[in-house]
């Protein structure tokens, strides 16, 4: 139990940037003028989550996990407070400060992907495979409940709290990471975990002892190479998940991004728009993340459980594409609004369940399809499939947006919901990593 609360507070403070980035700063932005296509364009600096399976092997065999993670505290404390320092630049949305805060951001997705890196490698290494999907629960949830602090609630505060002090609270948190690090009970017990993990690889039963040796030295010369091998080339299941991660969130994330500026744009304050997006909303998604934990459960194949609420989260988009359009937005604008802001925590409980059944998925096919050696790296591989999908249309999605309007971006929303459950139905004797 007190390691599954260790893991939740560490994902806690790994998803206050993603909250400040997405929910926060771009409400900030687009409340002073600044398009939907270059805040688009700030999506770009999610680039190190990208890379991170590059340098994920340095850090996987190479560094000693309590140390990294008390530099990666470290970093997002001090980007934390150049952003407590040039707060006034921010809420005057000064050009020369865009610039500033573009560096700033950057190396908050660099120290933030590092951190993930780290946080999932103790993860898979002090879980057991009977608890892989509650520990997937409190990731996905650990996560969402930092995005909220650092999303929404800031938002909300906003309009109470001056922004300057917002960012010292977020620092005082990242400085309570950097006091745990120097915390020593958890980390004896990681250590230990670690240290017996380095010395195994996981063999198939019919394979002799010679093999088993030949296979434990190969294990010690680590080899990105042959990570990239078991991900892409050796497992037919590992690509097919792959596929699905680039594909099963483009239409969801380009809905869900769009909705808040949408509503900004349509004369709702930034503060209440920031509460019923960004704190509601994220709890409708940690309810539907909590709930992914019992669906699995009950229906006892993941694969069913995600391809019913995919079905379920594209129906949920057709109203929510019909009140996009200017023309029937303005015959009710509030009651246009409320059902706007329905309908988005309706399918962030959806989206949350599905969430983790994908993560799940991904740690399943980790565990069966890779090596212990080469785990942490695999796993990284599938997230920066995740995240490529996301990031590279949420990119393309504000241009569209700029350029045809809301309500034909979210007609093509609603086709892009449509595709992964196509491909799940075609190609779903495929996945066959999952008990």
């Amino acid at each position: 139990m007190y390691t599954l609360i260790v893991l939740f507070y560490l994902y806690l403070l790994e998803g206050i940037p993603y909250g400040v980035q997405s929910r926060f700063l771009p409400l900030i932005f687009r409340n002073k003028g600044l398009s939907l296509t270059s805040l688009g364009l700030h999506k770009l600096l999610h680039i190190p989550w990208l890379l991170k399976s590059f340098y994920a092997p340095v850090i996987d065999r190479h560094v000693d996990k309590r140390v990294w993670l008390f530099i990666t505290f470290s970093g997002l404390f001090f980007c934390t407070v150049l952003l407590f320092h040039e707060c006034e630049q921010l809420v005057s949305g000064d050009n020369y400060f865009m610039f500033t805060i573009s560096s700033c951001l950057f190396m908050y997705n660099f120290w933030a992907a590092s951190q993930d890196i780290t946080v999932d490698s103790l993860t898979l290494s002090t879980l057991t495979s009977s608890q892989i999907s509650l520990g997937n629960t409190i990731q996905v949830v650990g996560y969402k409940c930092g995005a909220i602090i650092g999303g929404g609630f800031l938002a909300w505060l906003s309009a109470f709290i001056e922004i300057s002090y917002l960012f010292i609270s977020l620092s005082c948190l990242y400085a309570s990471g950097m006091c745990f690090c120097l915390i020593g009970k958890y980390w004896k017990f990681c250590n230990v975990k670690q240290f017996h993990e380095k010395t195994y690889i996981q063999v198939n039963e019919n394979e002799n002892s010679d093999d088993e040796q030949n296979l434990t030295i190969v294990s010690k010369q680590y080899s990105y190479t042959k990570a990239f091998k078991i991900a892409l080339g050796h497992s037919g299941g590992s690509r097919c998940l792959i596929v699905l991660l680039l594909i099963y969130k483009l239409g969801e994330q380009g809905s869900m991004n769009m909705l808040p500026l949408m509503l900004l744009d349509r004369g709702f304050s930034l503060s209440k728009v920031g509460f019923w997006t960004g704190v509601v909303g994220q709890l409708a998604s940690i309810i539907g993340s909590t709930s992914g934990y019992y669906i699995q459960k009950k229906l006892r194949s993941p694969l069913t459980s995600v391809l019913s609420l995919m079905i379920i989260r594209a129906c949920l988009q057709f109203p929510l594409t019909m009140i996009a359009f200017k023309s029937i937005w303005i015959s009710a604008p509030n009651v246009s609004f409320w059902i706007g802001c329905l309908l988005m925590n309706i399918l962030l409980v959806v989206s949350g369940g599905i969430t983790t059944i994908m993560f799940t998925l991904m740690m399943h096919c980790t565990c069966s399809e890779s090596s212990k050696a080469y785990q942490a790296t695999h796993y990284s591989i599938l997230s920066t499939a995740e995240l490529l999908g996301k990031l590279l249309f949420g990119t393309i999605a504000a241009y569209f947006t700029d350029v045809f309007g809301y309500g034909v971006a979210y007609l093509c929303f609603l086709i892009l919901s449509i595709l992964p459950i196509l491909y799940v139905y075609k190609c779903s004797g495929k996945f066959q990593f999952f008990p």
